[in-house]
């Protein structure tokens, strides 16, 4: 991953959800994951949904975790510029963070698209903004202010209260734990 962060536009967002990307899933290989975790959590989603009616919130959180999901069957050279193919650790981490979060009830579902070999998330809130580029090295994020940049760092352990506190915050919220 390069040390920079960069603002994907929704140009870019909706290229990726193209048909000919989307619907030709023969081709790319299955993903690699902890089938029965993916359906407990689905499961376990789809409960939540039915009991306050399936709110818009809720269905476009199931949506962004579907596609974050579909991200690890990217074959290699998705992109048409080398870009290696989609790696579980990412996809893994990005699920779990919109999982966690999904329980703040003033946070909305993240703009997601794939970067080489992870994740990209973008949050916004007013003139804010929260930046995450999830690799198999490691965790990127920016918040900005308008033009200025509030916080910007790495994290190499995945950890994803230390997201969710940055998301929080993005939306003015405590967190209690």
């Amino acid at each position: 991953m390069s040390g920079t962060l960069t603002h994907v536009e929704d140009d870019a967002i909706s290229d990726f959800t193209s048909p000919a990307l989307t619907n030709d899933r023969d081709t790319v290989p299955p993903r690699q994951s902890n089938v029965q975790y993916d359906e407990q959590l689905d499961a376990e989603f789809a409960l939540g949904s039915s009991l306050v009616g399936g709110t818009e919130r809720e269905l476009s959180f199931q949506a962004a975790i579907a596609r974050i999901r579909e991200f690890s069957r990217l074959p290699a050279n998705w992109d048409t510029y080398g870009g290696n193919g989609g790696t579980q650790q990412p996809v893994d981490y990005s699920v779990n963070l919109l999982h966690l979060i999904r329980g703040l009830p003033e946070v909305t579902s993240p703009k997601v698209c794939p970067i080489d070999s992870g994740v990209y998330l973008e949050w916004r809130n007013g003139n804010s903004s929260l930046y995450f580029e999830v690799d198999e090295d490691s965790v990127l994020y920016v918040m900005r202010h308008g033009n200025h940049v509030v916080v910007r760092g790495e994290d190499q352990f995945y950890d994803v209260f230390q997201a969710e506190r940055l998301v929080s915050r993005l939306f003015q919220l405590s967190i209690r734990r």
